[in-house]
C-alpha cells in the first residue's frame, strides 16, 4: 500500500524457526530503521506463535521504492502445514546511530558461483553520494526458483570508499539455502 512500508514477500519458516522477509517502502521519504513483528497461526486460524525481527530490516535507511531485507524469528513453528503469518512493520529510532549514519549505495552487479566450499554470491558495489564511505554492509536474499525468500548472505568488505569508487564482495552461501534469484541492497557510513 501507499504510504507504507509494507511486506511484499516472505519464505519458508527453517529448521530454527527464522523466515526471510522483503519490504518496500510505499512513502515518499526515507523509511528508517524498520523492524518485524509477526503472528503465526496454522490452517483453521488458530494462534500458534508471535514472532519478532532478528534485527532490524537492512538497510537501516530505506528510499522511497526501495526494499529491506530481514527476519523473523519464531520460537514454536515446528512442523507446522500450510502456516499462515501476518506481519506488523514499524518504523523506529536508534539511540545510538541518527538517521543519516547508515545510507544506501548501489550494488554495481552480483552473482551466485560455484566455490571450494559450494557456493558464494560475488559482486561489486559503487559509492554514488558525494561523500566517502566506510563500514559497508552488502545483503543478499536468496530467493528459490518460485521466487519465494529462502535466506540471506551479508558480507562487509573491507573498504573506504570515495566518490564514485567501487569495490569487490564475496559472500557463503550454505547448504541447504536455495539461491536461485537474488536480490542485493547495500549501505555504508557516510564520513563527515
Amino acid at each position: 500500500a501507499t504510504g507504507y512500508v509494507n511486506v511484499v514477500a516472505y519464505g519458508p519458516i527453517d529448521e530454527i524457526g527464522l523466515t526471510p522477509v522483503v519490504v518496500v517502502n510505499g512513502m515518499n521519504r526515507v523509511a528508517t530503521f524498520i523492524s518485524l513483528s509477526a503472528t503465526l497461526r496454522d490452517a483453521s486460524g488458530q494462534l500458534l506463535d508471535t514472532g519478532h525481527g532478528d534485527f532490524e530490516v537492512q538497510p537501516v535507511a530505506i528510499r522511497p521504492g526501495g526494499v529491506g531485507i530481514g527476519y523473523v524469528k519464531f520460537s514454536n513453528a515446528e512442523n507446522i502445514p500450510n502456516p499462515r503469518i501476518t506481519f506488523d512493520v514499524s518504523e523506529g529510532h536508534s539511540s545510538i546511530f541518527g538517521s543519516d549514519a547508515w545510507t544506501p549505495i548501489a550494488v554495481s552487479e552480483y552473482a551466485a558461483q560455484p566455490s571450494n566450499s559450494g557456493k558464494r554470491v560475488v559482486g561489486s558495489v559503487k559509492n554514488t553520494l558525494a561523500t566517502s564511505v566506510v563500514d559497508i554492509t552488502v545483503f543478499l536474499m536468496c530467493f528459490d526458483n518460485k521466487g519465494r525468500p529462502q535466506g540471506l548472505v551479508v558480507d562487509h568488505p573491507e573498504a573506504k570508499l570515495g566518490p564514485g569508487q567501487t569495490t569487490t564482495f564475496s559472500g557463503p552461501v550454505f547448504d541447504p539455502l536455495r539461491c536461485d534469484r537474488i536480490l542485493a541492497t547495500a549501505q555504508g557510513s557516510p564520513t563527515l
